[in-house]
Parts: structure tokens; C-alpha cells; sequence
């Protein structure tokens, strides 16, 4: 599942302090992107993501 959002990094922190499974901090991608990924309670991956 992707989520799109206007800041990455804020949702990410959001997330991870209310107890959401990180499994890779906001990076770079395609230099046109910041990607984050956290896990849904079933451990499936979630993507967070941003235009840069």
C-alpha cells in the first residue's frame, strides 16, 4: 500500500512515537521522491511518500 502525503518525515514520526513498526526511515528516491516505510498491524508494508 502506498500513502501519499505532503511531509514524509512528520507522518514517519507520527507513526513510529504512537507505537507503529518502522521498517525504513524517510530516504531519497529517484531524486524526486522521500519514501518512509512502516507495518500495519498484520506486519504488511506500508509506504509513506512525498513529492520533492
Amino acid at each position: 500500500m502506498i500513502l501519499w502525503t505532503d511531509d514524509t518525515a512528520a507522518a514517519y514520526a507520527e507513526l513510529t512515537a504512537n507505537g507503529v513498526p518502522a521498517l525504513a526511515p524517510p530516504h531519497r528516491w529517484l531524486d524526486r521522491l522521500l519514501i518512509a516505510w512502516v507495518a500495519d498491524p498484520d506486519g504488511n508494508p506500508i509506504q509513506i511518500v512525498q513529492q520533492l
